[in-house]
């Protein structure tokens, strides 16, 4: 289903980056039973719909209207997660996958625990402003114990966690400490250099196309 999904995205993805993509979501989920819901969402993936092919992932990941499969999550959330190539660009994934699979691979939950392979899906998201995400990834790169750790990257995703709206008290208060653990480690020019791609960083829309 995976090259089935990539070949239509590469087609143009008539519903993949269309603005009712979401409401396609949400009328498959009002449907009443749980054979249509999931029949709804799967023909919603075929067409190149990113946020039904995440929906999936989640009943998988959940044992909402299927039985819970955890590998099945997995890929449903990687099938969302990947880029997509669109008009000669690629679309970043969608986030809320990539934060799935950040933490599936953290944890080692439908596959094998890798945190370097986390590290690069909590990137994905937190590169598109995804702060839950950013916190994940400077918390990963603060930790000394398994690569991959920086004291620089901790520094950067745990500041712009610091700097975002919407984190309650205590996942800022987590955010604080990293970032001063973090800072403890650097020199001052280090930090000053941070600092400043920090205020300049802004959330990416798209990549370039390879």
């Amino acid at each position: 289903m995976k090259r089935l999904l990539t070949f239509i995205l590469l087609l143009g993805g008539v519903d993949a980056l269309a603005d009712d993509m979401d409401n396609r979501v949400q009328a498959a989920l009002e449907l009443e039973e749980s054979t249509e819901i999931v029949a709804a969402l799967t023909r919603q993936v075929l067409h190149g719909n990113l946020k039904a092919a995440h929906e999936l992932g989640s009943m998988y990941l959940e044992g909402r209207h299927v039985q819970r499969d955890s590998a099945q999550a997995h890929a449903m959330f990687e099938m969302a997660g990947e880029s997509v190539l669109y008009r000669n660009r690629y679309k970043l994934g969608y986030a809320e996958s990539q934060f799935e699979l950040g933490r599936m691979n953290e944890d080692g939950i439908g596959t094998e625990r890798d945190p370097e392979s986390a590290a690069d899906w909590y990137e994905r998201a937190a590169e598109q402003g995804h702060a839950r995400v950013q916190l994940a990834l400077a918390r990963i790169y603060a930790d000394e114990s398994t690569p991959p750790s920086g004291f620089d990257a901790a520094f950067f995703w745990a500041l712009l966690a610091v700097r975002s709206y919407g984190l309650d008290e205590n996942v800022q208060a987590e955010a604080r400490r990293i970032l001063e653990s973090a800072r403890s480690r650097l020199t001052p020019v280090e930090v000053d250099s941070l600092r400043r791609k920090v205020v300049n960083w802004s959330p990416a829309l798209f990549g370039e196309a390879g």
